[in-house]
């Protein structure tokens, strides 16, 4: 998980997006341990990360875009089933 985000991250040629990652990274090790505890957020992670892969691939930016987006709001979704 770490490592897909790192690559795209590196994939935007951005350099405050690799800079943004390093001063949390820490903080999204913590975060992802917890998010993985709760039941196919793994998967379901999994299929996400294909998804937006896929569209940024076909050079689908705003696909990519509505992809990522889903992705964050199941991430919510999982974790809030963890922290009240």
């Amino acid at each position: 998980d770490l490592r897909f985000h790192r690559l795209i991250g590196e994939s935007s040629q951005n350099p405050l997006v690799g800079a943004l990652l390093d001063s949390i990274g820490d903080l999204l090790r913590t975060q992802r341990l917890n998010y993985f505890s709760v039941p196919g957020a793994p998967e379901r992670a999994r299929k996400h990360h294909r998804k937006i892969l896929r569209m940024v691939e076909l050079h689908l930016p705003a696909e990519a875009q509505h992809a990522m987006d889903d992705h964050l709001r199941q991430v919510i979704r999982d974790v809030e089933r963890v922290q009240p």
